[in-house]
C-alpha cells in the first residue's frame, strides 16, 4: 500500500478547515434568523421561505466559485472565482442601489488589498 502521508494531512486540514466554515456560515444563519423575527417580525413561514432563498443564493455563489480554478486577469492582479463571485453580487447590489457600507459597517470591502469598489468603477466606466 502506497500512502503520501502528506497529501493525507493536506486532506485532514482542509475537511477541518470546511468544517468549521460550515459551522461560522450555520451561526451567522441562526443570528440572522433571531434578527429577522425580533426585528422584523418575521414568523416560520417567512424565515422558511428566507432560508430556501439564501441557500439558492449560497449554492449559486459556490457553484460560480468552483467553476475552474485558473485565475482571471484585471489589470495587474489576479482574481480567483470566488473573487468574481463576489463581485457580481456587488454589482447586483450597485444595480439595486444598495449601499453595503452601513449595512456592514464597512468602508471598502477589499480582496487582497483591491478595493472592490475602485475596480467596480474601472469595469463600468464611472
Amino acid at each position: 500500500m502506497n500512502c503520501n502521508v502528506k497529501d493525507s494531512l493536506k486532506r485532514q486540514i482542509c475537511a477541518e478547515i470546511a468544517e468549521t466554515l460550515d459551522e461560522q456560515r450555520i451561526v451567522w444563519e441562526l443570528l440572522t434568523i433571531v434578527v429577522l423575527h425580533d426585528e422584523f417580525g418575521l414568523g416560520q413561514e417567512r424565515l422558511e421561505r428566507y432560508g430556501r432563498a439564501m441557500q439558492k443564493m449560497y449554492n449559486e455563489f459556490t457553484n460560480e466559485s468552483r467553476l475552474t480554478d485558473n485565475p482571471h486577469r484585471r489589470g495587474e492582479k489576479k482574481m480567483s472565482n470566488i473573487d468574481t463571485a463576489v463581485i457580481r453580487i456587488l454589482r447586483a447590489l450597485k444595480s439595486n442601489k444598495i449601499d453595503y457600507h452601513p449595512i456592514l459597517d464597512i468602508v471598502d470591502m477589499k480582496i487582497d488589498g483591491v478595493s472592490m469598489d475602485d475596480m467596480l468603477e474601472k469595469m463600468e466606466g464611472t
